[in-house]
């Protein structure tokens, strides 16, 4: 299919400076790929192609450990070159936790259709210590992906 990418959570460096989730194109399975799409400071998905996109997004984190489970949010963000002013702007955004009764091993599904020009860049984003809870026990159990429809 073209203009599309499925990718996996960088294991051994998870998170970038700016707390966005940092992604691999390769995997032991042969799943993971990008085509017409580029995979830029292993942060940010390019658009390369204008059009409607479907963008998708699953992250698991386990707070088996803890009693009380901290807010926390995600997001799936845009960001364009050439606006640099408008910064990054929530595509899908989710908010999970904040009580002793939140579930202890939670997965965060993010997905949408958006219109996006050619250039954006596609990242998502954790809050602050959020990434402390990532479950990277096994490969697939983060992962981004796109497709242009």
């Amino acid at each position: 299919r073209p203009c599309a990418a499925h990718l996996y959570l960088d294991r051994k460096k998870s998170i970038s400076k700016e707390n966005k989730l940092r992604w691999v194109a390769s995997d032991s399975l042969g799943t993971a790929f990008t085509k017409d799409i580029d995979l830029q400071n292993a942060t940010h998905l390019q658009i390369n192609q204008s059009g409607n996109y479907f963008i998708y997004s699953s992250t698991t984190f386990d707070h088996s450990k803890d009693i009380y489970v901290e807010t926390f949010y995600q997001s799936l963000t845009k960001f364009h070159p050439l606006l640099p002013r408008t910064g990054d702007v929530d595509l899908v955004f989710s908010k999970f936790g904040g009580s002793k009764t939140s579930d202890k091993h939670h997965t965060n599904f993010l997905a949408g259709v958006f219109e996006l020009q050619r250039g954006y860049l596609i990242s998502s984003s954790l809050s602050q210590s959020a990434h402390n809870f990532l479950d990277q026990s096994n490969q697939v159990n983060n992962y981004i992906g796109l497709f242009k429809l």
